[in-house]
């Protein structure tokens, strides 16, 4: 049997509060409340919250749909003890108080973090297990990764039929599905060995960066390292050319098909992108969207088949050393943005912030290193100037040459 931890259940509040509300009645689940319940908990999932936070909410959220008379999430500790973590209304069941329920309910706790299974356990069907109240419960483990570290549980009046309970349980499911997320990025935000490895994958990578002078290489590089640093399915780099926005590079092509109807309309939405300067996330949902994106956005998701895209300016640098006059520009003139960095997942629809901070670091390293090797890349006459520079090269140190080629 699982140890307690020694956080204290409180009780004050839960009585305040099941004395103003009445017990929710069992019901069948709304597929369209449902949906709605789980996007918010997706959008939820993305949010820089506190963990205790976060399953209070989630618990406000998985309750309203499901009917249920009391909820709660226990997690294992450090050292593997389960314990209390959020609860709603916990005390209408009878566990807050009485130390020989609450012993009966880590009983079952426990069977679900050892077999990692959801189970209904429904008031005189259970055999030899006791229950810790009259009321039917539903338990679904958290997991972080493939182990679990907690479990989320629902009561529910005992007059729901067996077909609502399969269904709330299904439901949660989806919604524990995506507390893990949320558990997967914290962990890997207070990982030390992580952020030690991409810190060290992250310099080798702007180190690459710049490397080189040639625009493309400096694409083609961003874009490959880019997907492996980023944890996505593809990456792709548009620039500003004259009047024309094209796709340089693409993650895993070593040229890039112009042609194809994904190259053209990846180009189309990195047009406004270019004009606007302001980065944009798609995960499903094009509310709150410009209109100028709406149109290229969703030709471009019908092409690609990506569940999220991310798109991140690519702005010039500010120079190092700046006179008072050209700080006063700048402070009138806005940087200016001359490509996009794409960022596409197909897997799965959605991006961590951790994930999201570090598109925005390499963007920023990009958008320097790339801007330079255009710089660069634009001098006049560059493979004259190169050629004559080798030749003076040659000549360097040897005098009487030096003095021939003179007169």
């Amino acid at each position: 049997m699982p140890e307690t931890t020694s956080r204290p259940i409180e009780t004050a509040a839960p009585h305040a509060k099941a004395a103003s509300e009445p017990n929710p009645q069992p019901k069948p689940l709304d597929s369209r409340d449902a949906v709605r319940v789980v996007g918010e908990i997706e959008q939820l999932a993305t949010s820089e919250i506190a963990e205790d936070q976060f399953f209070r909410q989630w618990l406000e959220k998985t309750s309203q749909p499901t009917g249920a008379v009391a909820s709660a999430v226990w997690m294992l500790d450090v050292g593997d003890r389960i314990g209390l973590l959020s609860d709603r209304n916990l005390n209408a069941v009878g566990l807050t108080g009485d130390r020989s329920a609450m012993q009966r309910n880590l009983l079952i706790l426990g069977a679900v973090l050892k077999t990692g299974e959801p189970v209904v356990h429904v008031p005189g069907e259970t055999g030899s297990l006791e229950l810790p109240s009259d009321h039917v419960v539903l338990l679904v483990p958290l997991r972080l990764n493939d182990r679990v570290v907690g479990v989320a549980e629902h009561f529910l009046s005992t007059d729901s039929p067996e077909v609502h309970r399969l269904e709330h349980l299904q439901f949660l499911e989806e919604s524990a599905a995506y507390a893990g997320r949320y558990l997967a990025w914290r962990d890997e935000t207070n990982s030390p060995d992580r952020q030690i490895g991409f810190w060290s994958e992250f310099e080798r990578i702007v180190g690459n960066l710049h490397r080189s002078l040639d625009p493309q290489d400096v694409a083609l590089t961003a874009a490959n390292d880019g997907r492996n640093l980023l944890n996505c399915d593809r990456v792709s780099i548009a620039v500003k050319r004259g009047v024309r926005t094209e796709i340089v590079a693409v993650s895993g092509q070593a040229r890039v098909k112009r042609r194809s109807n994904l190259i053209r309309a990846m180009r189309q939405l990195a047009k406004p992108i270019v004009r606007a300067g302001q980065p944009m996330t798609y995960v499903g949902n094009t509310e709150g969207l410009p209109p100028s994106l709406l149109k290229p956005l969703t030709n471009f998701v019908k092409e690609s088949r990506s569940r999220m895209v991310r798109l991140v300016p690519l702005m010039e640098p500010t120079p190092l050393m700046e006179s008072d006059r050209q700080k006063d520009k700048r402070r009138y003139r806005p940087r200016k943005c001359f490509g996009v960095l794409i960022i596409e997942r197909t897997s799965e629809g959605w991006l961590t912030p951790p994930k999201l901070r570090q598109s925005e670091m390499l963007a920023d390293h990009l958008g320097t290193a790339l801007h330079n090797a255009r710089t660069h890349h634009r001098i006049f006459m560059l493979p004259v100037w190169k050629f004559l520079g080798r030749m003076w090269q040659a000549f360097h140190g040897r005098i009487v040459w030096q003095t021939l080629m003179v007169f």
